[in-house]
């Protein structure tokens, strides 16, 4: 196995006994238990982080300590690591990342923030529901529970992760249509207490 041929007594591998699915609230929380920093780094599967991404981010969230959360933008590339120019999924060049906004896109289906592209806050992850069983809206929900919470989710626009498309990856093959991950997503958006935000 390719992580274990690094053995820094900084790195901990945790070993499954199968693959769970993308964005896995199980294999979150045993991460969770090991995680000894003050930042949580995403990174998923066969995507490529580029060699300035851990320091770029980390920097914005040490000059932004009002910031709980922050993405990067993406460039999209086939297996073979070759650009995609056209693609299908919803990763928007979006500018209003307000709360409401981002709430409004998240009921409306529509994801503009990708896993593979963010740093959070260790101490605002644990306060979040990490679900098990979600797999296509594990990410969503996430991202729902935060800004529901009252925590922030900012945006520099520098490309930092190179985000790989292929016919076999869990969101293609599953698709948008699992009916009752999408009726439990949406019952998410009934934990808003704030009248003004509904």
């Amino acid at each position: 196995r390719l992580a274990h041929s690094y053995d820094a007594k900084r790195i901990v591998h945790i070993d499954v006994d199968k693959n769970l699915g993308a964005g896995s609230g199980y294999n979150m929380k045993l991460a969770l238990k090991e995680m000894r920093g003050k930042y949580v780094r995403f990174l998923c599967a066969d995507d490529v982080m580029h060699s300035n991404c851990l320091s770029k981010l980390v920097d914005f969230m040490e000059k932004n300590s009002d910031c709980d959360c922050v993405c990067s933008d993406l460039n999209f590339i086939d297996k073979l690591g070759n650009p995609v120019i056209n693609n299908d999924f919803d990763f928007i060049r979006y500018s209003d990342f307000s709360r409401k906004s981002l709430l409004k896109s998240l009921l409306d289906g529509k994801n503009i923030i990708c896993y593979t592209t963010v740093m959070m806050k260790k101490n605002v992850l644990c306060n979040l529901n990490i679900d098990n069983t979600f797999i296509m809206h594990f990410d969503g929900m996430l991202w729902a529970d935060l800004l529901i919470k009252g925590y922030s989710i900012c945006k520099i626009d520098d490309k930092l992760i190179d985000y790989r498309i292929h016919m076999n990856q869990t969101s293609r093959v599953f698709g948008s249509g699992l009916k009752l991950e999408n009726i439990a997503f949406t019952n998410t958006f009934n934990n808003i207490k704030d009248i003004d935000l509904v």
